[in-house]
């Protein structure tokens, strides 16, 4: 069409214009096709590097959950078996002090069978009384040393410098004579925390102060308090630390002992920070080591419960009581008899719920612990024939309910005096 001399001047210079026009169109189309197909292509890079990353982040967490899973699980097993291994090195001391009690009973019931005086019948029964006293806390701490540190027990409030008195109790026999131990302690050092916990707190703390003084020195704990805060202050007098070993102390699975698990320090820090509270810690190499842990100060104090003089009362009514030890029964059921209550004893929970069916009873008093049908599987049993029963559950493992089974159900720890049974049954009947 350029070369028809046909048309004028004018007509073919627009359709030259036109051409060129179009030929411009033609390619920057080709360079929008071109643009379009690369951001498509960048597009596509940038989703599967999303995805990527993703997945990536999806494998990470899941490791994480994994690794926590893992170090949760090492940190129990670990606490357990430190617990264990405290119990072994106390086995030979309680082996020992357990026979002594045994010889004081067995001299102060000689003695009651035939007492030549009242003085000594009375010296006798409070020697007896002692006794009890000193196996109790035997017993609670050996339970404690045992237990897991991860409770579904609810914090409470407690007494740290009771704790820590009575917890160092045990220290003598299981440290031995080159450790000296002091206490001392603080009034109204209340804390909110697990009574478990706390224990083990300080069992590791010691123990730790023992293994750094291999030859012996002295091991203090102070308990002290202000307006915010209550501390316990655990010093020895060992090899102390550098400044490397400080910075590591609190990793978990770092040990400078040969046949440590490097888990106890991380475990306290643990079970310290569960309870609102931090650890810090003190030491230079060759003046020994200083471990500070801080508790917030409760505001609320243990509860204390006042129990009036057992006096016996002839309308106490029929009480069912079950327990598969017949010792344990006949002396429960004579004391609680005392009190003006008919007893009627069996062994097991079938034989209760049996008598539950025939005959009324104004409370029950069971074992936790049986052979057959125990306390914990009596109460529901019980309370769907009777559910207004008052029961009372005495237990050496638990001082308060491990399921909730209402108002009527009170756990009591074993031992119990007459005083201490009448105030469970008070509180199991609402009075």
């Amino acid at each position: 069409m350029g070369g028809d001399d046909s048309l004028p001047l004018a007509v073919k210079r627009h359709i030259l214009e036109l051409e060129r026009r179009l030929s411009r169109a033609e390619e920057q189309s080709s360079v929008l096709e071109v643009m379009s197909r690369r951001h498509a292509e960048i597009a596509t890079r940038i989703r599967h590097d999303l995805e990527a990353q993703v997945e990536s982040l999806e494998a990470a967490r899941a490791r994480e959950r994994l690794l926590a899973e893992e170090r949760d699980t090492a940190f129990r097993r670990s606490t357990e078996a430190m617990g264990m291994q405290l119990v072994g090195s106390l086995a030979a001391g309680v082996a020992h002090d357990f026979n002594n009690l045994l010889m004081i009973i067995q001299m102060a019931g000689s003695v009651l069978r035939e007492p030549r005086s009242a003085a000594e019948a009375t010296s006798a029964v409070d020697d007896l009384d002692a006794a009890v006293f000193r196996a109790t806390q035997m017993t609670r701490h050996l339970l404690a040393l045992g237990r897991s540190v991860h409770s579904t027990a609810q914090p409470a409030a407690l007494d740290l410098g009771e704790i820590v008195s009575a917890t160092a109790c045990m220290f003598p026999r299981l440290f031995g004579p080159r450790v000296h131990v002091e206490v001392r302690t603080h009034p109204a050092a209340f804390v909110l925390a697990w009574r478990g916990g706390v224990e083990q707190v300080v069992l590791n703390l010691a123990v730790n102060a023992r293994d750094a003084m291999p030859k012996g020195g002295t091991l203090s704990l102070e308990v002290k308090a202000d307006e915010k805060e209550v501390l316990l202050v655990v010093t020895d007098t060992g090899e102390g630390m550098d400044a490397e070993t400080q910075a590591r102390v609190f990793d978990p699975f770092f040990t400078t002992k040969t046949t440590g698990t490097g888990l106890g320090l991380p475990t306290v820090r643990q079970l310290v920070a569960e309870a609102g509270g931090r650890i810090e810690l003190e030491s230079a190499v060759g003046e020994g080591t200083t471990f500070i842990v801080r508790y917030p100060r409760s505001l609320v104090s243990p509860v204390a419960v006042t129990r009036s003089a057992a006096q016996p009362d002839q309308e106490s009514g029929r009480l069912l009581l079950v327990d598969d030890d017949p010792l344990v029964r006949r002396a429960t059921a004579r004391t609680l008899e005392r009190a003006g209550y008919e007893v009627v004893g069996v062994s097991d929970g079938d034989e209760a719920l049996a008598l539950l069916e025939l005959s009324e009873f104004r409370v029950m008093v069971t074992d936790a612990s049986m052979a057959r049908v125990d306390g914990l599987t009596l109460v529901p049993a019980a309370h769907a024939r009777l559910p207004d029963l008052p029961i009372v559950v005495l237990s050496a493992r638990y001082s308060s309910p491990p399921l909730d089974f209402g108002p009527r159900v009170v756990f009591q720890s074993k031992p119990a005096d007459l005083e201490t049974l009448l105030d469970a049954i008070a509180r199991a009947s609402g009075i």
